[in-house]
């Protein structure tokens, strides 16, 4: 891990590839401003916080969202939801609506209370099940963004963040499959230069899309995922999704967040 007595390094050290190996390791000789480095290698693991605390936790939480149609209007709403954190996958999930908007491309406006309706895809953990209730294959669509968030980087850069005390590691990373397939670079961010990610976030510039779906195309996304370190173990706070895509001749604007307002262990007495 980096050594907290390395703050106030500003210059960025290249690293080496990332192939099968987990750790990024410090290409070369680390310059003077580094010898201070405990070790000389910063352990890569994005996924403790991508995907949610070990063990089986309890989770409720608020989703925001608002799909913008240039087709269909636009629809936006909050919903509360509880469901379980197992293994790195949700499960038991819950919804209720506090109140969702429809408006048509007229203008008209009808309120609904959309209860039992997931309009809502977590980038945290798998989602095991079907696409709720989201339009237009935009759940598939969230879901291969946040699985390309896990993925291997073929390139990455550290830098020492000295007003946060922390690491930043940038990484270039793949996202999209078959024709329409782009590299974006991804941020992580780690407090003390510890082994733990708090924070991790790309911004995707396409287009890119999933399953060759080439009806289907993501001009331009941005994923976040940012928690905090509990005993060295990272539990997430919130997240971040907004994508603009085309469907055929419909341009859409998905906005998304989550906040995750309380996290406790399974089977805890109420």
């Amino acid at each position: 891990m980096l050594s907290r007595s390395a703050k106030g390094v500003s210059g960025l050290v290249g690293l080496g590839l990332l192939a099968s190996s987990t750790t990024v390791a410090l290409a070369g000789p680390p310059p003077a401003a580094f010898e201070a480095l405990e070790g000389e290698s910063l352990v890569d693991d994005r996924l403790s916080l991508l995907n949610g605390p070990k063990g089986c936790w309890e989770v409720e939480g608020d989703a925001m969202y608002a799909w913008e149609s240039t087709a269909t209007g636009t629809t936006r709403g909050t919903h509360h939801f509880v469901g379980k954190l197992t293994g790195g996958a949700w499960h038991d999930v819950a919804s209720w609506s506090l109140g969702d908007t429809e408006i048509g491309v007229r203008g008209e406006t009808t309120t609904v209370y959309a209860h039992g309706e997931r309009r809502f895809q977590p980038l945290l953990a798998r989602w095991e099940g079907d696409d709720g209730d989201l339009p237009n294959r935009i759940a598939p669509l969230i879901a291969g963004l946040g699985r390309d968030l896990r993925g291997k980087a073929v390139a990455n850069e550290l830098t020492w963040d000295d007003a946060r005390d922390a690491a930043l590691l940038r990484l270039v990373q793949p996202f999209g499959d078959g024709r329409n397939a782009s590299t974006t670079s991804v941020v992580a961010r780690y407090p003390n230069g510890g082994n733990a990610a708090d924070w991790v976030v790309a911004s995707i510039k396409g287009p890119i899309s999933y399953n060759d779906a080439s009806t289907v195309r993501i001009d331009r996304a941005h994923v976040e995922l940012y928690g905090r370190l509990v005993e060295g173990q990272p539990f997430p706070n919130g997240e971040v999704v907004r994508i603009d895509l085309t469907i055929g001749r419909d341009h859409l604007r998905i906005d998304q967040s989550i906040a995750y307002r309380s996290i406790r262990p399974c089977g805890l007495p109420t």
